[in-house]
């Protein structure tokens, strides 16, 4: 069952569905009509029906509460001492059920957030401009027209000296999670870190290096030593920027003008961050990508002929079980082509479609248009695939997104707009990913 705070978010976008339809027939002039008229009868329906699922899972949430060990003290201590804030607590996503560590507390740290968490504002601070959108700081910027004062407030709390402007915490929490819900890495299992701006350049992450080796001793013996040797994983950032052409007619007049925006910017940021995590190269101001990393598993799966079968997947999960590895988070990353040749395959006996082995039947397949498509030395097109535990993958976002307009009206009355980011990437585990190259497409 999703958490409450999700379908409350699922919920609040066919809300905002409702409210865009009925504002285009306003604009209009004009009533609804009949196909949008089902349509508004299917948003309602399925609002009502995410207005029970919520109340079923906020007291399922309570209920797990309240039957988790923890004492009263450790509540307190979580700033959760009455009924009404454990369910403020679960409408804000500050404490979640299945991440109870030592104490009732959040088994990671407040600044890193899983894959179905989304970014939110740190307990304790105030979170402004809930309504207010990268497009609206635009529209005001270029225009100088605002729909109310948050607007404005948004806007000059953060102007620089050099004419851009730094997007407040809640706003750019919003946008990381518009990039989050495009980027695969993470729809596959890949952890955020949200960062504080700072004068250091990189951050350091724990990890293992010699994990420790049990034994069996007699009754009176002597114990053997086993050592743990503990290592950091350096995360440096890197710069990203996308950059896109406005106008101020656009936004002024163009229905979904808005999110159209919003979406193609987070799409084009995404997609980098795809590309870095798979390929990245520090020669090229980028994080190091799973590509040239060292200790991350290979399979050589080059073949005369094109993939008839599952096998190179089989061959992947063996050697993340061979490196106890495997678990029912793993999952798998390839080219769309790779994709659609998988989907395609049928069986030589019956020319049905071929069904995945038992052994990777639950196996999630995400496709990014990132991976590449490579020619060989025998003039073949191959691809690879990255296979692994995508939680052992952490993302590194510094805070403060900032954006900074380019003026070209005496050209065209139009602008560029530009995006500014702090990302890093860092894999605390490099031998918990397989990557499978030289796969042969048909």
């Amino acid at each position: 069952m999703k958490k409450s705070v999700e379908l409350k978010m699922l919920r609040n976008e066919k809300i905002e569905e409702l409210d865009a339809i009925n504002q285009i027939a306003e604009t209009q002039r004009r009533d609804l009509s009949s196909v949008e008229n089902d349509k508004v009868d299917q948003l309602v329906s399925q609002v009502k029906d995410l207005n029970s699922k919520i109340e079923e899972a906020e007291a399922s949430e309570l209920r797990a509460l309240e039957n988790a060990t923890i004492t009263a003290a450790e509540r307190k201590a979580n700033g959760i001492t009455s009924t009404e804030q454990m369910h403020r607590a679960f409408d804000t996503g500050s404490y979640n059920p299945n991440m109870i560590g030592l104490g009732g507390k959040k088994a990671l740290p407040e600044n890193v957030f899983q894959r179905n968490e989304p970014v939110q504002t740190a307990r304790g601070k105030k979170e402004e401009f809930r309504n207010v959108t990268i497009a609206d700081l635009v529209r005001y910027k270029i225009t100088g027209e605002t729909r109310n004062a948050e607007e404005k407030r948004a806007v000059e709390a953060g102007t620089d000296s050099k004419g851009g402007f730094l997007v407040p915490e809640s706003i750019s929490n919003a946008y990381v999670n518009s990039i989050r819900a495009k980027t695969q890495i993470v729809n596959a299992g890949a952890v955020t870190s949200m960062h504080d701006q700072g004068s250091f350049s990189s951050v350091n992450f724990a990890q293992v290096t010699t994990p420790p080796v049990a034994g069996w001793y007699a009754e009176g013996g002597t114990i053997a030593d086993s050592t743990m040797v503990f290592g950091n994983i350096p995360m440096a950032f890197h710069n990203l920027i996308a950059k896109v052409p406005v106008t101020a007619e656009f936004l002024q007049d163009a229905i979904g003008g808005s999110q159209v925006l919003n979406d193609e910017l987070s799409r084009a940021i995404a997609q980098q961050i795809d590309y870095a995590a798979f390929y990245g190269l520090a020669l090229n101001n980028q994080p190091v990508g799973l590509d040239t990393l060292p200790n991350v598993q290979q399979i050589d799966a080059i073949s005369t002929s094109p993939v008839a079968n599952y096998s190179h997947l089989v061959n992947g999960i063996t050697k993340l079980k061979e490196a106890n590895y495997y678990t029912d988070k793993t999952a798998a990353i390839l080219s769309p082509t790779l994709w659609g040749q998988y989907a395609n395959l049928t069986s030589s006996v019956d020319a049905q479609p071929l069904l995945k082995p038992e052994a990777i039947r639950d196996l999630p397949l995400f496709d990014s248009s990132m991976i590449k498509t490579d020619i060989d030395v025998s003039g073949n097109d191959t691809t690879q695939v990255y296979l692994g535990n995508w939680e052992n993958l952490i993302i590194g976002v510094r805070s403060g997104l900032k954006f900074k307009l380019f003026d070209h009206t005496d050209e065209d009355n139009s602008y560029t707009l530009a995006c500014f980011m702090r990302v890093g990437i860092a894999c605390v585990r490099p031998d918990s990913f397989v990557k499978i190259h030289s796969v042969k497409l048909a």
